[in-house]
């Protein structure tokens, strides 16, 4: 439709509002009225220069009742100060393009790796050793392959592919049982390449 203008919002279930597109910026800017936002270095908690990949972390500035005070989200970003664009001159350019743990989006749900504990407690025949594998499938869906470490069998399979429905709410594709796992990443993501 013509004269129609798209807003990109970026915000977390815990702290909203974060930041939002502006007509004659880049990415999304801070409401930094009402958020304090800084990037840090996830391992050593201390601010990164601007334009440099850190953590993101967010402060309420206004809120009263229960405020987060440098709130670590666990993404990853890069912050930027800009001239002035609507009065605000925070700019997180990329938004958010990665994570400071290993959780993974797959068919638009969040998945923890520590819910594979979960999944894999009690089930006989497996070590509990593990890995996940995230591809495209064809027409550019998520597929997800479980790669365990054990003799187990077609029962555990079963067993394992129904525990992770249950947990996950996410179907894997494959489940394959290994006698020996190497050590690795405990989640591969090849849908994109490397940020």
């Amino acid at each position: 439709m013509p004269d129609t203008i798209l807003v990109d919002a970026f915000s977390l279930s815990e702290f909203l509002p974060v930041a939002r597109t502006f007509p004659g910026g880049d990415g999304v800017h801070v409401f930094d009225e009402l958020v304090h936002a800084e990037v840090i270095d996830p391992e050593s908690g201390l601010p990164v220069p601007d334009g440099e990949r850190g953590e993101l972390v967010l402060t309420h500035l206004k809120k009263e009742a229960q405020p987060l005070i440098r709130y670590r989200t666990g993404d990853l970003t890069i912050r930027r100060t800009t001239d002035p664009v609507c009065g605000r001159v925070i700019n997180l350019p990329r938004v958010v393009f990665g994570r400071t743990d290993n959780m993974v989006k797959i068919k638009g749900v969040k998945l923890y790796p520590s819910e594979i504990r979960a999944v894999l407690l009690g089930v006989e025949g497996i070590s509990g050793k593990y890995c996940i594998s995230v591809t495209s499938g064809p027409g550019g869906s998520d597929r997800v392959a479980l790669r365990l470490e054990g003799p187990g069998g077609d029962d555990v399979i079963e067993e394992i592919s129904r525990r992770f429905k249950s947990q996950t709410l996410i179907s894997a594709d494959e489940i394959t049982l290994i006698d020996e796992l190497p050590d690795g990443a405990l989640v591969t993501d090849n849908r994109r390449g490397p940020t």
